[in-house]
C-alpha cells in the first residue's frame, strides 16, 4: 500500500468529535487523517446549535462573534394546553452557535497541528487484522468521478454521527432504533419574538409525539424552529404546528423560511460497548447524546478528549487490544454514565405521559416553587444534580405532589 495512505489513526467523520480527536493525535506528533464524506466541512448541519455556557469550554474554542449568534438566559416551556413555565437567570446560560463555523474551527485546529483532511471521501467498510485496520473508502473527484481507495491505520475511530455504519460492521450495537427520532428544522426570518434571550419549548403528543418543538432565537427577528418526533413525518408536523398552533401564531404567521434542514435525534442513551480491537466509537454513533434533548456536542467533546488521551497511550505502548482500549469506555462512563441514565429515565417518563398529565406537570412545577430550584440548580448539559436535589428535598417533593394533584 502507498505509504501516504498509512496512518497512526484514521478518524471517520469531520464533525466536532472528529476534529477534537484528530487534533489530540496530531499535536503529539502522530499521523492522523480525517475522512469526511461531504465536500464541505459543516454542511449540511444537523444541529439546533444550543450549547451551555458551562459546557462550551469542553470544545476547546473561544465563544467568538464568528461562532456565537445569540446568547440566552433561560427557557419558556409550554404544555399542550398552553400553560407555561419560565426559567431564567440573570446571567447568560447558553450560546446559540453557528454550527458550520464551529465544525470548521475544530477541523482547522486539527489540520493546523498536522492532521490530514480528505473531503468527499466516504468510508464504506472496515476490516480489523492483527497488523492493523483497513478502511475501504470511496472518493469523489471532479474529473475522475468515484474511485475506491483503501486506507490503513494502526487504529480507527468512528465519529461518523448517527448512521453508525462501521460500528455495526464490527458487531457493536447501533443507538436504540426505537428511540431514534425524525427531525426537521427551519431557519426563519421575520420572526416576531417576545424575547430573544429565551428559548421556547412546546410539549405534547399532539404536536411532537416522543419529543417537542423548539424555537431558538438567532437574532432580533430570526430563529431556528424545529421539531423531532418518533414518526417519519417531522416536516409535515412542523408545517402544521407553525400554521395552526395559537401559541406561535403571532410569532410566525409572517415569518419566512430561509433554509430547511433534516436529520435524526438520538434519545436512547449510549450503546452497551464502544470499543473492539483497534477501534473506538465516539459521539453520536456511540449514543453519547443526551436523552432529554438529543444534544451531543458537549458530551461528544468530553468523550472525544478521553478517546484522544487513550489513543495516544495506545500508540505509545503499541497496544491496540480490547483489554487496553476498554480504558476509554471506563473513563467516559465514570464521567457521564450517571448523567445519561438519569436523563434516559426522564425521557422515558415524558414519553409515557399523556398530554393532560403534561399540563398538570407544568402547572405543578410552576406553582410548587420548583421553578426557583431549577433556576438555582438546573443545567442544560448536566442534569443529575437538579434531580438529586429534588429527590433529597422532602418539602419540595411534598409541595410538588400537592400541586400536581391540584390541592395547592
Amino acid at each position: 500500500m502507498n505509504r501516504s495512505d498509512t496512518f497512526d489513526v484514521i478518524v471517520v467523520g469531520g464533525g466536532p468529535v472528529g476534529g477534537i480527536i484528530a487534533k489530540g493525535i496530531a499535536e503529539k506528533g502522530m499521523k492522523a487523517v480525517i475522512l469526511e464524506e461531504h465536500k464541505t466541512i459543516g454542511e449540511p448541519p444537523h444541529c439546533a446549535g444550543l450549547v451551555s455556557v458551562r459546557g462550551f469550554p469542553k470544545l476547546g474554542v473561544t465563544p467568538s462573534k464568528d461562532l456565537v449568534l445569540n446568547r440566552v438566559r433561560g427557557a419558556r416551556i409550554f404544555s399542550p394546553s398552553g400553560e407555561s413555565l419560565t426559567v431564567e437567570r440573570q446571567n447568560e446560560q447558553a450560546y446559540v452557535i453557528d454550527r458550520v463555523s464551529l465544525d470548521r474551527e475544530l477541523i482547522n485546529g486539527a489540520t493546523r497541528h498536522g492532521a490530514q483532511l480528505l473531503l468527499s471521501t466516504r468510508a464504506k467498510s472496515i476490516g480489523i487484522e492483527n497488523t492493523g485496520a483497513i478502511v475501504a473508502a470511496e472518493t469523489t473527484g471532479a474529473k475522475n468521478g468515484k474511485t475506491d481507495k483503501p486506507f490503513w491505520g494502526k487504529i480507527v475511530v468512528s465519529a461518523e454521527g448517527a448512521q453508525s455504519k462501521l460500528t455495526s460492521q464490527l458487531g457493536l450495537d447501533s443507538p436504540n432504533p426505537r428511540m431514534r427520532l425524525y427531525a426537521t428544522q427551519f431557519e426563519m426570518s421575520n420572526v416576531r419574538l417576545d424575547r430573544e434571550d429565551l428559548v421556547e419549548i412546546f410539549l405534547g403528543k399532539s404536536c411532537a409525539p416522543g419529543f417537542f418543538v423548539w424555537v431558538i432565537p438567532t437574532g432580533c427577528d430570526s430563529a431556528r424552529v424545529g421539531l423531532a418526533a418518533k414518526v417519519p413525518k417531522a416536516y409535515s408536523l412542523l408545517r402544521y404546528f407553525i400554521s395552526h398552533s395559537r401559541l406561535v401564531a403571532d410569532k410566525l404567521n409572517k415569518a419566512r423560511i430561509r433554509k430547511i434542514l433534516g436529520g435524526n435525534v438520538l434519545t436512547g442513551g449510549p450503546i452497551p460497548k464502544t470499543f473492539v480491537d483497534r477501534f473506538l466509537a465516539v459521539g453520536d454513533c456511540a449514543g453519547q447524546t443526551k436523552p432529554t434533548t438529543g444534544g451531543g456536542v458537549v458530551t461528544g467533546a468530553i468523550c472525544a478528549r478521553i478517546a484522544s488521551q487513550v489513543l495516544v497511550e495506545s500508540l505509545l505502548t503499541n497496544n491496540f487490544s480490547q483489554s487496553f482500549l476498554k480504558k476509554y469506555e471506563k473513563m467516559w462512563r465514570d464521567e457521564l454514565a450517571q448523567e445519561f441514565l438519569i436523563m434516559l429515565h426522564i425521557r422515558r417518563l415524558l414519553n409515557r405521559l399523556p398530554d393532560a398529565l403534561i399540563d398538570r406537570l407544568v402547572c405543578a412545577a410552576r406553582n410548587s416553587g420548583l421553578t426557583t430550584l431549577i433556576e438555582e440548580k438546573g443545567d442544560i448539559e448536566f442534569q443529575s444534580e437538579l434531580i438529586k436535589t429534588i429527590i433529597r428535598d422532602p418539602r419540595m417533593m411534598f409541595m410538588f405532589v400537592l400541586s400536581f394533584l391540584g390541592i395547592v
